[in-house]
């Protein structure tokens, strides 16, 4: 559904804010969609994105590449989909597209 709407290859997708914190629903995630599922160790994301802005402006970072790879340190943590648990919630996927799909 996302590729089908963007136009573009979904190789990844990243969670930040609350859902962030259960790894259950990380895993579930994807397993559901397919794809990895990344979690970077800066998860207030509004908070960061407000922060970098402030640190662009006063000349903290030089540039917002800069600010991007010190928002990554310490890496992602990763969940790859489980073949088992993707083949039970492919059966549930087109119920749950349909409840999330614009009406």
């Amino acid at each position: 559904m996302l590729e089908e709407v963007s136009g573009q290859r979904i190789t990844a997708l990243r969670i930040v804010g609350g859902q962030s914190r259960s790894a259950s629903w990380a895993q579930m995630q994807a397993d559901i969609l397919g794809k990895p599922v990344l979690i970077p160790p800066v998860t207030e994301a509004s908070g960061w994105g407000a922060a970098m802005c402030a640190g662009l402006g006063v000349g903290y970072w030089s540039s917002l590449s800069e600010a991007v790879r010190v928002s990554t340190v310490g890496g992602m943590v990763k969940f790859e989909p489980q073949s088992d648990a993707a083949a039970r919630y492919s059966v549930l996927y087109p119920a749950w597209v349909r409840e999330v799909s614009p009406t």
